[in-house]
């Protein structure tokens, strides 16, 4: 999918501008959660990228282990305030993540 693919890139392109390395990209395809995240480590964090899957919205927050047994964890996500990564982000205008349309 072209919009995955995007998502990946985006996030390697942000993470070698800002110092990081694009480790993990946990892409969901179940009901919940309803976003992909990619995962950029720095020194002294790592930062995930999340992207609404049904939207063009990119979002950055604390990464969150997803796990499905024995029971699927939910609740908010913990935003985190990267300026430097969001200027990554933004800086790329062909960010969109969202599915082709119909």
């Amino acid at each position: 999918m072209e919009d995955l693919k995007t998502f990946r890139r985006v996030c390697h392109e942000a993470a070698s501008r800002t110092g990081g390395t694009a480790t993990e990209f946990g892409i969901r395809t179940e009901v919940t959660p309803n976003f992909h995240q990619g995962i950029i480590a720095y020194p002294e964090r790592a930062i995930a990228v999340v992207c609404v899957r049904d939207t063009t919205i990119l979002a950055l927050a604390e990464p969150r282990v997803i796990e499905f047994a024995p029971r699927r964890e939910s609740g908010p996500l913990t935003f985190v305030d990267a300026p430097g990564l969001a200027a990554a982000l933004a800086e790329n205008r062909n960010s969109d993540c969202s599915p082709p349309p119909s």
